[in-house]
């Protein structure tokens, strides 16, 4: 009689805290757990802000309440300025022109705006954890997922109009369409073309985060610099025609084909002359009188005789300043005012205040954290060209050249959520490891 053929039982689905803490789980069992655990992550940020959205209204003040007004000439007259006979290049139009866009399918009522922000938020949360596990591992995303999906910040700014929220996304889908092991194909770059365009109108200073990334790639050799040149180019030239014909518009309302805002010359004085202190500062009255293509341009070559007056105190200047940029978090707060007093009073302020900023130094904390072991455990070139690296020093070098204030660190937050995981797993091996050696030495 002929024995039945055993077959081995199923592998057992391994647990989070296995899967977690162990390198030799096998990965077919491995991949719903991770599945669910990133659908567990989503679910919670999704939940988190959908109670901060029941709690607090929008009540837009300061840029938000600048957006809007922008938005609202842009549907009522077709003119992008503060007035529907001024029109402005100082402001970028990618805010306000995507809100317009918004309202002019849906309505105005502030309910949609809360949606659109929602979305955008949870894109952001879920494009970090794929950075984050593309480049330093699937715990590492795990981590930077639920530090993106707490973070107090991104949570209050669901109720905000601003680019930040906007900019960040941009720039994580853009990350997640051509970042990709062995480089992304060709039609990966021309979609991002259209991604890299819209970060470009929210924020100007997307237009070099393709090239960044190009660079990384050839250095990091997951592509040659052929290919790498090829689909850069496809890319710039599918952003570049759909920002030329805003270009178009700055030639005929002003005289000039600005490519998108003429403010980078005044931000460049307002960080650097003899009264500067560093943040925002109002522009001098004799400027008054100029056209702001002008105006821009002579503040500019203001701020560049006064740094090529005193190199060495603009090199001083500048790295304080990047120290500046990380040392506080509380611009949600201030713009959430009205929200948080209607629903909690004006008591609760200082709480939030001091929730975000403690988180927000958490966060710090465990990023150099991650830092510092990203440095001395990964190859040289892994450690100095990865994308999270090189994107936070291209923002943080960006603005401490020009203003700093906390608001604009916040585009370089998935990074820092990312090497703040690679902090925490590293951490946590660490302490394993003497764990079990001190287990071991004991037996």
């Amino acid at each position: 009689m002929t024995s039945a053929i055993e077959r081995p039982p199923p592998a057992s689905r391994p647990t989070f805290l296995e899967l977690f803490t162990s390198s030799d789980v096998d990965a077919d069992a491995a991949r719903e757990v991770r599945r669910r655990t990133t659908w567990t992550i989503l679910i919670v940020a999704a939940a988190l802000r959908l109670l901060w959205l029941l709690l607090v209204d929008i009540h837009p003040v300061s840029d938000s309440y600048a957006y809007m007004q922008f938005a609202r000439n842009i549907l009522d007259h077709g003119v992008f300025g503060w007035t529907p006979t001024e029109p402005t290049i100082y402001w970028s139009v990618g805010t306000a022109g995507i809100i317009a866009g918004i309202q002019s399918v849906v309505g105005r009522d502030f309910v949609y705006l809360e949606v659109f922000n929602f979305l955008i938020s949870m894109a952001s949360v879920y494009f970090t954890m794929w950075v984050a596990e593309r480049h330093f591992g699937w715990r590492v995303g795990v981590v930077a997922g639920m530090v993106m999906a707490f973070w107090p910040t991104g949570i209050l700014y669901t109720t905000i109009i601003a680019s930040e929220v906007m900019f960040i996304a941009l720039v994580t889908f853009g990350l997640w369409l051509v970042d990709r092991p062995g480089g992304s194909s060709i039609i990966a770059w021309a979609v991002s073309g259209v991604v890299w365009a819209g970060a470009i109108y929210v924020r100007p200073v997307g237009l070099f985060v393709p090239l960044i990334l190009a660079g990384s790639a050839v250095i990091l050799a997951q592509t040659t610099w052929r290919r790498a040149l090829v689909r850069l180019t496809v890319a710039y030239v599918i952003a570049l025609a759909l920002i030329a014909p805003w270009t178009w518009r700055n030639y005929q309302v002003f005289g000039k084909p600005v490519l998108v805002s003429a403010n980078f010359g005044s931000m460049l004085w307002m960080g650097n002359n003899p009264a500067t202190t560093g943040e925002y500062q109002q522009l001098p009255d004799d400027t008054k009188g100029l056209s702001l293509i002008e105006r821009d341009r002579q503040l500019g070559d203001r701020a560049k005789a006064y740094i090529l007056e005193k190199p060495l105190a603009f090199v001083g200047r500048t790295m304080v300043k990047a120290v500046r940029l990380h040392g506080r978090e509380t611009i949600a707060v201030h713009w959430n005012k009205v929200g948080i007093t209607e629903s909690f009073g004006a008591e609760a302020w200082n709480p939030f205040k001091l929730l975000t900023t403690s988180f927000w130094y958490l966060m710090l904390g465990l990023s150099l954290v991650g830092l510092a072991f990203n440095f001395v455990t990964r190859p040289w070139r892994a450690a100095l060209f990865n994308p999270p690296l090189l994107l936070w020093a291209y923002f943080t070098a960006l603005h401490a050249i020009i203003v700093v204030a906390d608001r604009y660190h916040l585009v370089s937050e998935p990074y820092i959520a990312v090497f703040a995981g690679f902090g925490v797993v590293c951490l946590l091996d660490r302490f394993r490891g003497r764990r079990d050696a001190t287990a071991t030495a004991s037996e």
